[in-house]
């Protein structure tokens, strides 16, 4: 899953994707990252909803594995912003 830096938009990509092939997706992403700088794996449980928890979070924010999608998409509403100034 990729979120915008300001946590108002989200894209699935690799639904049928195992762990690793999630993994080197996300580390190919070429210029991607701009527009979605936060890339999270998620646990496979079907069809996507608010409700499914981050299994990989980014490496600048581990705090956040194990919350729900929903749980993220608020925080980086909240402080997303204020986390890309911090890293770039």
């Amino acid at each position: 899953m990729l979120i915008t830096a300001d946590g108002k938009d989200r894209v699935f990509e690799s639904i049928d994707s195992t762990y690793d092939e999630c993994v080197n997706a996300s580390s190919e992403m070429g210029s991607r990252w701009i527009f979605y700088p936060f890339h999270f794996i998620i646990k496979d449980v079907g069809k996507v909803n608010d409700n499914q928890r981050i299994i990989t979070p980014p490496d600048d924010l581990p705090h956040l594995k194990g919350k729900s999608i929903n749980t993220v998409t608020n925080y980086l509403k909240q402080y997303g912003i204020e986390i890309m100034r911090a890293l770039y």
